[in-house]
């Protein structure tokens, strides 16, 4: 069952269609458990998959933003040409292993969280959950200082949902 991907075209492929499963921006340790998720693909290794990564940012079918890699069109385009290359073993395997981080991404974009600081050294904070067509929540709140900033803006990106029908609850 080895070697089902070659290392040369087919891991541009694959790399292009697990960032098309995930969705969102994915770290080159990501990419690489994605592409390796399937049997068949256990002879990749991680500097080739680095290697691919840098070749598809150059030739702009992947975008790199703030260390994460995201398809681009361009790379969508080719990808709905060469994708029925894939065996379906590995592109089944790979859709499975991204799913999960696409549910993630996809919460993650749902909850918004912002801070500015105000005058003497306490932050305002803009807290908002929507449900991907309408805005269901935004909350401001004052924090004393940066510490109470960072801990309130993680309590809400991990609880959004819990909080919100906390305060529904409360208010109805």
């Amino acid at each position: 069952m080895a070697g089902l991907i070659d290392g040369g075209a087919e891991l541009l492929v694959l790399i292009l269609f697990a960032l098309q499963k995930v969705g969102a921006g994915a770290a080159t340790e990501t990419v690489f458990e994605l592409v390796t998720a399937a049997p068949g693909t256990d002879t990749i290794t991680y500097f080739e998959v680095s290697s691919a990564l840098n070749s598809l940012v150059a030739t702009a079918h992947v975008a790199l933003t703030d260390g994460l890699y995201k398809i681009t069109e361009k790379g969508a385009r080719n990808l709905e040409l060469t994708e029925g290359d894939l065996p379906y073993s590995v592109r089944h395997h790979t859709e499975n292993a991204a799913t999960p981080l696409r549910t993630q991404a996809l919460r993650r974009e749902l909850i918004r969280t912002s801070r500015t600081i105000m005058r003497r050294g306490s932050y305002m904070l803009e807290l908002s959950l929507s449900d991907g067509r309408e805005e269901l929540m935004s909350l401001r709140v004052l924090a004393a200082n940066l510490a109470q900033a960072e801990a309130i803006e993680q309590n809400f990106r991990d609880r959004a949902e819990s909080i919100f029908g906390t305060i529904m609850d409360a208010l109805s």
